[in-house]
């Protein structure tokens, strides 16, 4: 397991603002910034680590970062698997968007390219194999 993933998996979930310092947030963003992908091991073990359900925007950047890191995994044929993790994540709100992410890309990959130019109009880091 990558060292970055190991001392997130230390801090545990991302805490709300209240409990969140300017040095355990710069924790938590150098550990999101990996370039590297995540393994499906990885990322399961990073699933629940979003910030608890909230209507607040509590560390947002974060939570978004998490979802980034997640999406690096390599996934090769594994949708389903990575459908089943999807559904592991503590945090409502990101799993809905993981999960429709998810249907995106898996649209887009059955979709024949466009003549337009012009990108799907969403960002989507998962790594075919």
């Amino acid at each position: 397991m990558k060292e970055n993933v190991i001392a997130l998996l230390k801090l545990g979930k991302i805490p709300d603002s209240d409990k969140m310092s300017d040095e355990l947030f710069g924790q938590y963003e150098n550990l999101l910034q990996s370039k590297e992908h995540l393994t499906f091991e990885e990322a399961e073990s990073l699933i629940q680590l979003f910030s608890e359900d909230s209507d607040s925007d509590d560390c947002w950047d974060l939570n978004w970062g998490l979802l980034h890191l997640i999406e690096s995994v390599e996934l090769g044929d594994n949708i389903e698997q990575y459908r089943n993790m999807i559904a592991r994540c503590n945090n409502s709100n990101f799993r809905e968007i993981l999960t429709q992410r998810l249907d995106n890309y898996i649209r887009f990959q059955n979709e024949p390219p466009s003549d337009s130019g012009i990108s799907p109009d969403f960002t989507f880091t998962l790594t075919p194999k």
